[in-house]
């Protein structure tokens, strides 16, 4: 087992820093979403959607930032642009989902795991004990795998 090296140990504390503030952005999220507008005008409504919109984008622009330090860690090139592509298409499936929450309530499933296996994947990339654990041949094809999974099945599903 070698050392992480002081730069290595300063990124992954920054990946660490960063996931506390992914979880305290997804945590009130997850409360938001699915749960019926409030009060009876439109401003509450307007109100509460617009408090999902910002908390929804501040968790995924925390995300990317989490990929990006990734990269230069246990991420090869291929899974760097892989991963750069789905951040957005899969903030943008997120958000679909939580449009569809009222007629197809597994639509959750979308909003719970896509950003805590983008937050796993990201760590797991920086992280040497989490890479000795998870191997890279089974890491990259699971976390990315299920987010292009996750991603594709909610545009499939929104087109229809």
């Amino acid at each position: 087992m070698e050392p992480m090296t002081p730069r290595a140990r300063t990124l992954l504390v920054i990946q660490l820093i960063l996931l506390a503030i992914a979880i305290a952005l997804y945590l009130p999220l997850l409360q938001t979403f699915g749960r019926p507008y409030t009060g009876a005008g439109g401003d509450a409504r307007y109100g509460q959607a617009l408090a999902e919109f910002f908390l929804l984008s501040g968790l995924w622009l925390v995300l990317a930032a989490m990929v990006l330090l990734g990269i230069g860690g246990a991420m090869p090139r291929w899974a760097i642009l892989v991963a750069l592509a789905l951040v957005p298409l899969s903030g943008i499936a997120t958000m679909l989902a939580e449009d569809r929450l009222a007629t197809r309530p597994w639509a959750r499933m979308d909003i719970i795991i896509l950003p805590a296996l983008f937050a796993a994947y990201a760590l797991w990339s920086r992280w040497p004990r989490l890479q000795r654990m998870v191997p890279a041949r089974i890491a990259h094809p699971a976390a990315l795998g299920g987010i292009a999974l996750l991603t594709l099945g909610s545009f499939a599903v929104s087109v229809r």
